[in-house]
């Protein structure tokens, strides 16, 4: 049980040191990308080379994914604050929505098509 403690509290400690890893190399470098989404490709880059082992990461990512609804609350009272102008604009949002649906269908499904015919090879 504390083991198991231990190793979700480090794989979560990593998440946040590269989240601030990423915040603090935006800020330094005026990249216009937000820190947070720095910070999860060089995590991601870090995982997919092996600098740091998966199950390292395991115990925490899946903690942090079991309770992912909570991470949502912030956005939706956010977004109840802004009601009107989404109102107002419903035709735009809704488009907008509407259409990267599509597109991330369409590229899902070429990708998922490369994938199938490389494995039939």
């Amino acid at each position: 049980m504390l083991s198991t403690t231990i190793k979700i509290f480090f794989s979560i400690a990593i998440i946040f040191l590269f989240l601030w890893t990423g915040i603090t190399i935006q800020a330094l470098s005026g990249i216009p990308l937000p820190g947070s989404i720095i910070g999860m490709l060089l995590l991601f880059f870090c995982l997919s080379v092996g600098i740091i082992p998966v199950r390292l990461m395991e115990d925490g990512a899946k903690l942090m994914l079991k309770h992912m609804l909570l991470f949502f609350i912030p956005i939706a009272v956010g977004f109840m604050n802004y009601f009107d102008l989404m109102y107002q604009q419903m035709a735009l949002f809704l488009a907008g929505t509407i259409l990267s649906n599509i597109v991330v269908a369409a590229i899902l499904s070429l990708v998922f098509k490369q994938l199938k015919a490389k494995e039939q090879q």
